[in-house]
């Protein structure tokens, strides 16, 4: 929706000055990496008096009311009534959750907005290009550059390289049994390994703290609980001298940190959301607070500053889930304020639209939409370029990869063999635990 508006306010700024964009037949792979550069390049060369801007976007969304009108101009303007077009583009996509109800309209609005930034853009190819380029998911906003480096710095100050662990959240619902047993093997080999104990910090995190739908701004687990079953799972095995959980000042701050501390945290049986609340058993953890700038989704909502923040460790080792637990696992795009965009997982991922970090290990064997939308596309290519190629092809391996993520292909070569998952398992994690140690190496 905001990337929407974005660029219908391009499409329709006659006063603004840019270079001539190239006309081009693009396939649907290259369609978000052309609209980026688009952008990029509208927003450095582009500038519209406030008046203007005023205007157009109460042509564009007459619901709009004054306040947030003025809230939005206040908010890119550069001085001599100017607003520069980058500052508008980063505003959108960082928009305050307060106030995008009475700046932008409906979804049935948005759409209609990318059917025309298609045929602006890219011709005769077809609306759902772009609506495929835009995502899933929105970008996550990002640090600076340079504050996200300083940030990084902080966290690896004892020379470990950082590996964030996200995926599924609700492992009972969407693994198989094959697959529970897999869990447990790779933390158990990742315990095991010496050189992932000297080289390497497993990262989890407490932002919403796994708060039910709605209960966010009560949840008293926020803070004292792993976002995530995966990480929780990973410092049961690993312990606090292996693992940090990153937590969030509820203060707004340039993107500041406090000193390391341990705390005492909750640990749930469960494998997913926590069935209760009380009698839980606790545990010690080192702990990291950051603060950001925009906290304006206090108290309701987490601020999405914060999953920003939770996607800066340059490792991501990803157990299924779906868009939002790999978006952790997107790389910046470029050197903007926010990561790259998500192709839909019904399109087929290239080198050219490939959204994650040359740091991301998907456990494919646990499946998940990112993994099989991975898989369906031709997992050899995109291969981290520290893994062997040899321990890649074990990971990527379809008939594996089948095994764990059939339930009948398990329960049929499991009455042939008994063993069979087990030697699996223990096959499968030794892999992981390669292609781990060589991109901390």
């Amino acid at each position: 929706l905001f990337l929407s508006n974005a660029f219908i306010v391009l499409l329709t700024i006659p006063k603004i000055i840019v270079r001539e964009l190239p006309v081009a037949s693009m396939t649907d792979a290259s369609a978000c990496a052309a609209i980026k550069k688009s952008l990029n390049r509208l927003g450095r060369d582009g500038y519209i008096h406030q008046d203007d801007l005023c205007e157009i976007m109460v042509k564009i969304c007459p619901n709009m009311d004054r306040e947030g009108r003025d809230y939005l101009v206040t908010s890119v303007a550069v001085g001599d009534g100017l607003v520069d077009v980058g500052n508008l583009v980063d505003w959108v996509f960082n928009v305050p959750k307060k106030r995008q109800k009475s700046i932008f309209e409906t979804k049935s609005v948005a759409i209609t907005l990318v059917n025309r930034i298609a045929r602006g853009f890219i011709g005769r190819k077809k609306a759902h290009v772009i609506k495929a380029a835009i995502g899933s998911v929105p970008p996550l906003p990002l640090p600076p550059v340079d504050a996200a480096d300083k940030i990084l710095e902080h966290l690896a100050s004892s020379g470990k390289k950082l590996v964030l662990l996200t995926g599924s959240n609700t492992l009972e619902q969407f693994f198989n049994a094959g697959q529970l047993k897999l869990f447990d093997g790779v933390f158990e080999a990742i315990a095991a390994s010496s050189v992932l104990r000297d080289r390497a910090l497993m990262v989890g995190a407490s932002a919403h703290g796994r708060a039910p739908f709605g209960k966010f701004e009560t949840w008293k687990l926020r803070g004292y609980a792993f976002d995530n079953v995966v990480q929780e799972r990973c410092f049961r095995a690993l312990g606090k001298d292996r693992s940090l959980m990153l937590v969030f000042d509820e203060r707004p701050g340039e993107w500041t940190l406090q000193e390391s501390a341990e705390r005492r945290i909750k640990l749930s049986q469960s494998l997913g959301a926590f069935e209760k609340t009380h009698s839980l058993e606790e545990a010690e953890v080192k702990t990291c607070s950051v603060c950001t700038p925009d906290i304006t989704a206090l108290p309701g909502a987490e601020p999405q500053q914060w999953q920003g923040v939770k996607s800066l460790a340059p490792i991501a080792l990803v157990f299924g889930g779906g868009p939002r637990a790999a978006q952790l696992a997107t790389a910046r795009d470029g050197a903007l304020c926010f990561t790259r965009a998500q192709p839909d997982v019904k399109e087929q991922l290239t080198k050219e639209n490939y959204p994650y970090k040359p740091g991301t290990l998907f456990v494919l064997a646990a499946g998940g939409q990112p993994a099989t939308q991975v898989m369906a596309s031709g997992p050899e290519q995109f291969r981290p370029l520290a893994v062997p190629e040899s321990v890649w092809a074990k990971l990527i391996d379809r008939t594996t990869v089948d095994f764990f993520t059939n339930s009948e292909s398990q329960a049929v070569a499991m009455q042939a063999d008994p063993s069979v998952l087990e030697r699996s398992v223990r096959s499968y994690a030794e892999s992981i635990v390669q292609a781990l140690e060589a991109m901390v190496s």
